[in-house]
This record gives structure tokens, sequence and C-alpha cells, in this order.
């Protein structure tokens, strides 16, 4: 984490303006902290000269320091050497490793929750993280973890550029290019991104999923593919023949949007597209065509090769892209399902529990155990944690 991000994020916390996963990053931060941090002096100097803020009052910072001491291990040495900059990292640090039970287990009682995980095989499974894979037309591939933040990478004709949020995006230099030049971009278990085409649209990829897409879109027709989940906010195009068409292919479903803001879920033979705004056209070929309104959810069954349309809330589909699971009487295989394809574990059974579903709303941004503890809560299921493999029992 370079010294701008660190200021960006603790003048956000300070803010009280942080977003839950800007909070877990500051957090993985602060407990990889090493014994002397000049960066996270800097970040702080930086501060203070921004504002007024000189130091704290004595009993507070004495107190949070004592609470803080006792989640982070210090080297013997450091430990009582007290600074206007320490008493607020301390008072930060604290903060941050209570934030996350003050924003989601406010007003709950999980004194009966009983998460099993053997002492042994202890393993910390944290959230996903903005990381993935662009194959470029030639087979090359870029790894966007290791892509530097504030970046741009020139290629043959275009280039690419990753901005101090991670987010990727494309520059054309030569709009005409000879041939159809496609990219793909594909994220694996824990991980996400957000990508930026040519012709404006914004794609959010969900984890383990795979998107191909043109670099000349606007020329007569624009055309991705996708495979997995992914959240769409499309661009309008038009050319001297007016709008130009936008098309999603998913496994035996074309779309073709109508200017839109819509989620499609295909990570099995059902196709489930949500749309939240605009109009969206699915064909299937056989089937009659389905136009969809806002607020409207298509679910297309490949098994028995028939779409059923349905009026739900698309805050549930589209949450993921937010920052959050949202399940309204999911099937509890569905709720697993989603957790591993995020925290990157396998899933087993010991108990038969077609009949259990859950609701809620969870921070995707937390440790599986914590998610877990919310489900348990319901009082139907417990779980016990063996490594990287979670066994769900009644």
């Amino acid at each position: 984490m370079n010294k701008d991000r660190l200021k960006h994020l603790i003048k956000r916390f300070r803010d009280r303006t942080i977003t839950d996963k800007e909070l877990f990053e500051l957090k993985q931060y602060v407990k990889k902290i090493p014994e002397t941090d000049d960066l996270l002096e800097e970040a702080f100097d930086s501060i203070f000269k921004e504002t007024e803020i000189q130091s704290l009052p004595e009993d507070i910072s004495n107190r949070w320091f004592n609470e803080i001491a006792q989640n982070i291990e210090y080297p013997e040495e450091k430990r009582y050497r007290f600074s206007p900059k320490i008493y607020i990292w301390s008072a930060t640090a604290c903060l941050l490793l209570l934030a996350t039970f003050l924003f989601f287990y406010k007003d709950r009682n999980l004194a009966d929750v009983t998460l099993y995980q053997d002492a042994d095989e202890v393993t910390e499974i944290l959230p996903g993280t903005s990381k993935g894979q662009v194959m470029l037309e030639n087979g090359n591939i870029i790894d966007l973890e290791s892509f530097p933040a504030d970046s741009t990478l020139y290629l043959d004709g275009y280039a690419l550029k990753k901005d101090k949020e991670g987010m990727l995006s494309y520059i054309l230099e030569d709009t005409k290019l000879e041939k159809p030049v496609y990219n793909t971009i594909t994220t694996p278990k824990g991980g996400e991104y957000k990508l930026s085409l040519p012709d404006g649209t914004e794609i959010w990829v969900n984890a383990l999923s795979k998107v191909k897409y043109p670099l000349q879109m606007g020329i007569g027709h624009r055309e991705v593919e996708l495979e997995g989940e992914a959240y769409f906010k499309v661009a309008n195009v038009e050319d001297e023949s007016g709008y130009v068409p936008f098309i999603v292919y998913s496994g035996d479903q074309k779309l073709e949007v109508l200017g839109t803001v819509f989620n499609v879920n295909n990570y099995h033979s059902t196709i489930k597209t949500t749309l939240v705004e605009g109009q969206v056209k699915l064909s299937y070929q056989g089937l009659e065509s389905t136009i969809l309104q806002p607020n409207q959810q298509a679910t297309f069954d490949g098994e028995n090769y028939a779409v059923q349309v349905d009026e739900v809330d698309p805050f549930y589909m589209i949450a993921w892209k937010t920052g959050s699971f949202s399940f309204n009487k999911e099937d509890i295989y569905t709720v697993m399902e989603t957790l591993a394809r995020w925290y990157d574990v396998s899933v087993e059974y010991n108990s038969d529990v077609k009949e259990i579903s859950f609701t809620g709303t969870i921070s995707k941004y937390e440790g599986i155990d914590k998610v877990l503890k919310i489900i348990e809560h319901t009082g139907t299921l417990r779980f016990k944690i063996e490594g990287r493999r979670v066994i769900v029992m009644k």
C-alpha cells in the first residue's frame, strides 16, 4: 500500500465515509504493521497538516491503547513508547478491530453460536479481493493483481490503464485497427474486477467468471460473451444509422440491450437476467423472444429449455456488486455455493438441508467465520471449518 492510498483510507475512516471494502483493506494493513512504520507516520503527518488535530486526551489515548494492545502483538521495547501519533494510531486501530461488530452485529446476541474449528487445522479464510487476468488477442496473460495501480501498459494499437482505485480501462491509439481485436478478462474464486470498455460501458465481473469483448466497439454492433456473473452499465453509442446495439451472449441466451443496467448470472444451466434500468430483449433458439422491464427477472432453465419472467427486487441480485451478500429465502445450497466462490473454499454436507432457506444481508469483506455465525444464529444450521473445507450440519 502506498502513502497516498493509506492517507486516503485514514482520512475516510476519520470522516466516517469509509466503505466496507476500504475498511477491510485498512484493517489488514494495521494487522501486519511492522515494528517501525514510516509509511504510517508519513500518512498521519499529512493528515495533521490538513487538520487542527495534534493529539487526543491522554486518558482516552491510554484506554484505547490498552484495549488495542490486547489484540495486536508489539515488540516489547516499543509497547509503551507513547507519542501523539501513537495515540491516534491506537485509537484508529482499536476502532478498526471493533468496527465490524458495530456495523454488522448491532442488536444481535450471538452467545449461542456454535461454530467449530479444529485447533490443529486453523486456517485464516479471508474474503475475496479485486484480482483477475486479462488474456490478450495474442494469448499473452496480464495478471491484474500485480499490474500496478495508476499505471498504463502500451500494446500494439491500444493501451491498458489501471487507475488508482484499480479499475481497468482502455485507450485506443488507433480507432481503425485492421482486424477485430478481442481481450478476455477472467476472475478466479475469491476474485472480482471492474473494467470499462472502450465504448464507456462499465462491467463488474463477479468471482469465477469470464467476459470476452472486442476493442472496436461501435462499428454496427457491440458483442460480448459471458460465463459466470457480471453486472453491466451499458453506454449509449450511436453511429450514422442510429443506436448501436449491445449484445451479451451467455450460454443459450442472447441478450440485446436497449440502453440499460442489468445483471446476468450464468454459473449453471440456469441463466438469471435481472433488469435494473431500461429494457433488454432476450432470445433463445426455438422460443419466442422476451422483453424485460425494470424490476423483472428472466430465468432460463437450460435443462427443460423454458423461460419464466418474475417481478423481483433487484437489490438481492446486485448486492454483490456493492459489497454484500444478500439472500431472499434462498436455499442453503445456493447460499453456500456463493460463499464458496468468494472465499475459495469447498463445502460438504453431512445432513439433508434441502428444506432450509436463508434471508439476510451480510458484508462480503468479513472473514467467513463471521458470515457463518450469522447464518447459525437462525438456529437451523451449524458449521465446522477444517482447513479450507466447510462442513454443513443440522
